[in-house]
């Protein structure tokens, strides 16, 4: 059994959701600012499945793979990001 793309799309953007929301609670930044970071993580995942349902290519998709992991990888950051924001929060109490 395979897992339709737009799954693993889904899951992957709202994975990349929690940072943001993190941010948004945690800070005092714009709202515009944390949802235009958000937008800048999910450009690639978004702009190559829509390249993939466009055009249906036969042979092995490697645009499409990059967008997966150049999204991961943009996910991970923010999660160290993250991580190391709440680290600092924390000494300054």
């Amino acid at each position: 059994m395979q897992i339709p793309i737009i799954v693993i799309i889904l899951i992957t953007l709202i994975i990349l959701c929690f940072p943001f929301l993190y941010f948004y609670k945690k800070s005092k930044m714009s709202p515009w600012i944390i949802f235009l970071g958000y937008i800048i993580c999910a450009t690639p995942m978004l702009y190559f499945y829509i390249d993939d349902v466009i055009q249906q290519y036969e042979d092995a998709n490697i645009g499409l793979g990059l967008a997966i992991f150049s999204t991961w990888f943009l996910t991970v950051c923010m999660y160290i990001t993250m991580f190391i924001y709440f680290l600092l929060r924390r000494k300054k109490k």
